[in-house]
């Protein structure tokens, strides 16, 4: 009954991409790929008068560093081409130059 209660302080485990920049001791950033009906992945969009191109391999893949980029990519895709793309999420390292 005498206890007293303690405030936690209330600390983001969550960083916005500028924080990410800011932190060098972090090496692992997300990244996302969009995938179609067919398992292929996104390589260009709007480019060199062809409206979309996929490849098999993901290396090739065109990647998106954040969830509403690829978000807005695969909705547009969905309109455009047809519906289905899907998003997939990976945790890259980031490569110091």
């Amino acid at each position: 009954m005498g206890r007293k209660m303690t405030k936690l302080s209330e600390k983001s485990l969550f960083s916005t991409q500028v924080e990410m920049a800011a932190k060098p001791e972090l090496t692992l950033r997300e990244s996302w790929v969009i995938q179609n009906l067919d398992g292929d992945y996104l390589r260009s969009f709007l480019q060199d008068n062809t409206v979309v191109s996929y490849c098999s391999e993901r290396d090739d893949a065109e990647w998106f560093n954040t969830y509403e980029e690829a978000s807005l990519r695969a909705k547009t895709l969905d309109i455009v081409v047809r519906k289905g793309h899907k998003l997939h999420r990976f945790m890259t390292r980031r490569i110091s130059l």
